[in-house]
């Protein structure tokens, strides 16, 4: 159980509950780092808070109550058992806290069954046995704040602490009977009826057109990588006792909420900075121009200081307009377009290759 209060307005803020850590398999003491999530985050958009519940909609009533989701007190209960949640919800509220301010976030009992296999049940603490026998799975909340309005008083938000209650039910006033929450996840749907199909060409121009201005330029063409979807509705791929090598073992946390990743066999030979006389362009569409996405944020950060500010750099949406002009000035639908170029321009450390993992930007 999380009481907080929500942030300050920004563009997007979001909680959602993660499978962090998981062992290999139930004899083995080795773990690895699935970091998967169960559906959709509990968004700005759709959070009850102490001052609206659910802002769905469209229009000034569903403006009004977005702008409620900000500076509001709220409770976010994560639980795989229905009639557990329900308890608490009750007991909360004779103790004062409104129901209406109530997020609940269903651990599901397993993941639900997909082409790629069957059902892998998640794996929770026996309290008769012990962790080290039982191997269950380490459950994780992640918070994300996006593009505040004001940065000052995000800074002063992000300093504050609040609770987070873990709570289980005496044996003496357990409940008679449980309601496990199964496996299938109710998801938002994703499609807005924007198409974006006759970006295909012009995307397909724009790198030609990159690649070509860099080799006038003396650099030679090393490789292209493509962006996927970041949630892959399919989590038998990262919850099967498979080694830990195989997996991306860091910072991984795919959300629903935004589009793209890098694949994960492409990660561990892009995301680190080479050495210097490298630069990578990063092209795409501008969703927010066509109403496809709330806005664009592109971030650049080091491995050893994780978007800190002194060591990242965010491109939001009116940063990449416009970036496609540069490359390609004629290109049909350049202005839904970007082209967003980068590279490492700082000296290496003395004693310290600059193409290392952890060397700050």
């Amino acid at each position: 159980v999380v009481m907080a209060c929500t942030p300050p307005p920004a563009r997007h803020f979001a909680f959602d509950l993660y499978v962090s850590a998981r062992f290999q398999n139930v004899s083995e003491p080795a773990f690895y780092y699935p970091q998967v999530n169960f559906g959709d985050a509990v968004n700005h958009e759709v959070i009850n808070t102490t001052q609206a519940q659910s802002p769905f909609g469209e229009g000034a009533v569903a403006k009004a109550k977005q702008s409620a989701a900000f500076r509001s007190t709220v409770m976010l209960i994560a639980s795989p058992d229905a009639e557990t949640a329900s308890r608490l919800v009750l007991a909360f509220e004779k103790a004062g806290f409104p129901a209406q301010a109530v997020n609940l976030l269903p651990i599901p009992s397993a993941s639900p069954p997909t082409a790629s296999g069957p059902s892998f049940p998640l794996r929770f603490y026996q309290p008769a046995s012990d962790w080290r026998t039982s191997h269950p799975d380490a459950f994780e909340m992640l918070f994300r704040v996006s593009l505040p309005a004001d940065k000052d008083e995000m800074s002063a938000y992000m300093q504050q602490r609040w609770p987070a209650l873990l709570v289980r039910a005496n044996p003496g006033t357990a409940p008679k009977r449980t309601r496990p929450f199964g496996t299938e996840l109710k998801l938002r749907k994703r499609i807005n009826g924007h198409t974006e199909d006759y970006l295909k060409a012009p995307l397909s121009d724009l790198k030609h057109k990159v690649i070509q201005r860099l080799r006038g330029e003396g650099l030679t063409f090393v490789k292209a990588v493509d962006f996927s979807v970041l949630w892959e509705d399919d989590w038998n791929k990262f919850l099967q006792d498979t080694p830990a090598e195989t997996y991306w073992n860091y910072c991984h946390f795919p959300t629903r909420d935004a589009l793209y990743n890098l694949a994960i066999d492409e990660r561990r030979h892009t995301v680190a900075f080479p050495i210097e006389g490298f630069t990578y362009v990063v092209i795409g569409v501008a969703h927010a121009n066509i109403g496809k996405a709330a806005y664009t944020n592109l971030v650049c950060t080091d491995l050893k200081h994780v978007e800190e500010a002194n060591h990242s750099v965010t491109f939001g949406s009116s940063d990449v307009n416009g970036t496609s002009l540069l490359y390609a000035p004629s290109l049909k639908h350049a202005e839904d377009l970007f082209a967003v170029r980068f590279g490492r321009n700082c000296p290496p450390k003395e004693g310290v290759d600059s193409g290392s993992e952890g060397v700050d930007p």
